[in-house]
């Protein structure tokens, strides 16, 4: 079977670096750049096409990669016509994919489960997101490249995309810097990207009247620093969520952007100090209709009942989530400044599964203008689970009386 493809110069680049042979592929660029999608694309090809072949698809977490990678997978299959059980099939056990034409199989990790992906070996593999990952586990992955090789002319291969979002990350400090290591590096950009949506393209340019790093980062796909943080009051946890005494949510409304979903959990505390809010992601998509979102919220919710404060931008859609028979929806409130310094007086506890909310609060910053002034006003970009987690907190704060001030 033959079937015209649509690909981006990324998807070229990259297949060129693995033609040439490279044992180590550096994917990075600025937002929406295609670089993931082109990279899944050139995988499912290899899985449809080499013989004895086996990959590793990995996330830092399971959630982020159901969210992102495997749902490219499946995005792909359907694209060029290929179904499951017929073409290939997943065990939704143990994640893995298989190629029923020619046994190649692909296992979709992520590292909450670290032992299946160090007690094995694959033909390549791929770091999404690799900003997430520590450089033990990147080492870990390279002894993992290693699997014997049965097609002529084909290199076992470790492929890392990401956003180059901080100039001082192990990747760029101990890799990209290090003459010492060969790699191929592919940057790119949102020009590079022929499907992305005009209004995004917009969103991305207009970062130059927002903030020069956010712009040096998402837009120019270039490395930055991050600066001038919003939020210090956080932290990454991955235990069970304890018993809470409220347990509220905040929905943030999109479509070309991310609709966001985020459950917090609050526990108070003694007097003094500050209500501690357990932060979980249950929604974030982008292209999400709203009969879509309100399925997607059935979904992931255990009940009808459950406390919503909502994008107060859209109250007519707040209407149809009613009539759907979500009875505990708010408009939230709208004050930024305000709300912002609500959020500070909790203890964020952020689950390592919210990846998407854990990097919008690691890059969450004040504006800059181009005279490096910093503004005080939030960089809207990126911020679809902090406007979610503020309207939760924010719009539900005035329940409680003990919440102080707490800084860490």
């Amino acid at each position: 079977m033959k079937r015209k493809i649509r690909c981006s110069k990324v998807y070229y680049k990259y297949k060129k670096a693995l033609e040439d042979g490279h044992e180590l592929i550096l994917n990075y660029g600025g937002a929406r750049s295609s670089k993931s999608y082109s990279t899944a694309q050139l995988k499912i090809h290899r899985f449809l096409t080499l013989k004895k072949y086996s990959q590793l698809w990995l996330r830092k977490t399971l959630p982020s990669l159901k969210r992102s990678i495997l749902r490219d997978f499946y995005t792909i299959m359907s694209y060029y016509g290929l179904k499951s059980g017929l073409h290939y099939h997943i065990n939704k056990t143990d994640m893995l994919a298989t190629c029923l034409y020619n046994g190649n199989t692909i296992d979709f990790v992520g590292l909450d489960n670290p032992e299946k992906a160090k007690s094995s070996q694959w033909n390549e593999i791929w770091m999404e997101e690799a900003t997430d990952f520590s450089f033990d586990d990147y080492l870990q992955m390279d002894l993992r490249t290693s699997a014997p090789v049965h097609n002529k002319g084909i290199k076992n291969t470790l492929t890392l995309t990401y956003n180059p979002i901080d100039e001082f990350h192990w990747i760029k400090e101990k890799i990209f810097d290090n003459n010492s290591i060969k790699k191929a590096i592919i940057h790119s950009t949102y020009k590079d990207n022929p499907a992305l949506q005009s209004l995004y393209k917009q969103r991305i340019e207009n970062l130059i009247n927002q903030d020069i790093n956010y712009y040096r980062v998402y837009a120019k796909g270039l490395w930055g620093r991050l600066e001038n943080l919003i939020y210090s009051n956080w932290s990454e946890f991955k235990n069970h969520i304890p018993e809470g005494d409220d347990v509220i949510y905040g929905l943030d409304f999109g479509y070309v952007n991310e609709s966001v979903l985020d459950k917090i959990t609050l526990k108070r505390q003694k007097k003094g100090l500050p209500t501690k809010a357990f932060v979980e992601e249950l929604i974030y998509e982008s292209g999400l209709t709203n009969e879509m979102l309100i399925k997607r919220m059935d979904e992931v919710l255990p009940n009808k009942k459950v406390m919503i404060y909502a994008d107060h931008n859209k109250p007519d859609f707040i209407d149809k989530i009613k009539e759907a028979g979500y009875c505990n929806v708010f408009l939230a409130k709208k004050e930024v400044l305000t709300g912002i310094d609500t959020v500070k007086k909790y203890q964020l506890h952020i689950h390592q599964s919210a990846t998407n909310t854990l990097k919008e609060i690691k890059s969450y910053s004040w504006k800059t203008d181009k005279n490096k002034r910093v503004l005080e006003e939030p960089v809207k970009f990126m911020d679809h689970a902090m406007d979610a987690i503020r309207y939760a907190l924010h719009s539900h704060e005035s329940k409680y009386s003990d919440i102080t001030c707490f800084s860490f």
